[in-house]
């Protein structure tokens, strides 16, 4: 396996300091008046980076100095997350559910409602030991951020630990933080889990992750239709028509679940409702074609039928069908399934930035995508008011 120079390599690594510091400084600039929370996201980050960046520099480094950094990188998000002051859009409406579960006793919950059994259970045992609901933060963050500190230690070989942890704040932290997508999370956590096992060529272990997390998100059952990838990409197997059936079976699932499964899941699903979307959103959905092709591209640089070949193959495949899910999602309120295709976006992105084998390339890669990433969280969070009330300025328990 070639990789790239230690020259270019650095070059790599202060293109993105200097990106990452520009475009903090214009992002604190455009709101003023919120730039000490900006700064403390914006610092912290770079912190919890740096710890990442770390860990992929000891190659050959001791596993337990391994834990240390991947705990030291991740215990950052997972504080701000886990203790900040209930101010995430859904936190209302998950204080209602603990509370109703502690008075009335999960299965009675889970029989009126249809909640993830799984996420009912989790309250329903926190709830045994304490009321506050604090704690039920601190459990909910606690789960994914293991989850993903376990799949990170699996992955070490693959990617670029910091440059997972780049694009996964700027991608996934800031939503999950916005509006509080507990459950999701959680589920998300255990998808990803799952398809470091589906990289491996390990179908069976996949189903099985993929059918815990829809234990906490019964959107998780969508990624079961990946589990064919890896027999096709290790066996070089080219089945287009399969893959393009199921690239135009997105929009009529979604039509179908929307008309006919929705309404017998109660009142709490009645906003997922079918709707005419607009030109401009339409337009927005194609936002994520640039990013599939310099992917795309980019994998010819990993040599050929190589076992990291393979990987990004697999990646880039599920990653594929996000821009079908968005266009789906106009249509019906299923947009938030983009967040599993996405995944693989952040997996693929930290394992072509270790593995390719040209260095002018990874270093453009690495630029565009610092760029993109902080495109995506001033577009998705701080210019949506409802998103931008909770993040900024931060508030939370312990400062």
């Amino acid at each position: 396996m070639h990789s790239v120079s230690p020259k270019d390599e650095k070059m790599r690594i202060v293109l993105f300091v200097a990106v990452y510091f520009l475009s903090s400084v214009l992002l604190s600039s455009i709101f003023a008046q919120y730039s000490s929370s900006i700064t403390l996201y914006m610092v912290l980050e770079f912190f919890s980076i740096t710890f990442a960046f770390i860990n992929d520099s000891h190659k050959k480094a001791h596993y337990k100095n391994s834990l240390l950094f991947t705990l030291l990188y991740l215990l950052i998000p997972f504080i701000i997350f886990a203790y900040r002051a209930s101010t995430g859009l859904d936190d209302p409406s998950y204080q209602r559910m603990f509370y109703s579960i502690i008075q009335g006793g999960g299965a009675r919950y889970f029989s009126d409602t249809f909640v993830e059994p799984g996420y009912v259970l989790l309250l329903s045992i926190i709830g045994k030991f304490t009321n506050d609901y604090i704690n039920v933060q601190i459990v909910t963050a606690l789960i994914p951020f293991a989850i993903i500190g376990r799949a990170l230690c699996k992955m070490k070989k693959s990617v670029n630990c910091s440059a997972f942890i780049y694009v996964f704040y700027m991608f996934f932290y800031y939503h999950m933080l916005s509006v509080n997508l507990s459950r999701m999370f959680i589920a998300i956590a255990i998808v990803l889990l799952g398809i470091t096992y589906l990289m491996e060529g390990d179908k069976k272990k996949y189903i099985i992750y993929v059918i815990a997390a829809a234990f906490f998100h019964y959107s998780a059952l969508f990624m079961l239709l990946f589990s064919y990838l890896s027999e096709v990409v290790k066996k070089n197997v080219k089945k287009k028509s399969w893959t393009i059936f199921i690239y135009l079976m997105i929009p009529v699932a979604f039509i179908i679940i929307g008309r006919y499964i929705i309404p017998l899941m109660g009142n709490r699903h009645g906003s997922y409702t079918l709707h005419v979307p607009n030109i401009s959103d339409l337009i927005g959905c194609l936002t994520k074609l640039p990013t599939i092709l310099l992917f795309s591209y980019g994998i010819k640089y990993i040599d050929f039928d190589s076992e990291e070949s393979n990987k990004a193959k697999i990646l880039n495949s599920i990653f594929c069908f996000s821009v079908m899910i968005e266009i789906s999602g106009l249509f019906i309120d299923f947009g938030r399934l983009i967040f599993y295709t996405n995944i693989c976006m952040v997996i693929e992105y930290a394992l072509l930035t270790k593995h390719i084998r040209n260095g002018k390339y990874n270093i453009m890669l690495t630029s565009l995508i610092t760029a993109y990433g902080f495109l995506n969280l001033y577009v998705t969070q701080f210019l949506v008011k409802t998103h931008a009330t909770t993040l900024l300025p931060y508030r939370g328990v312990l400062f």
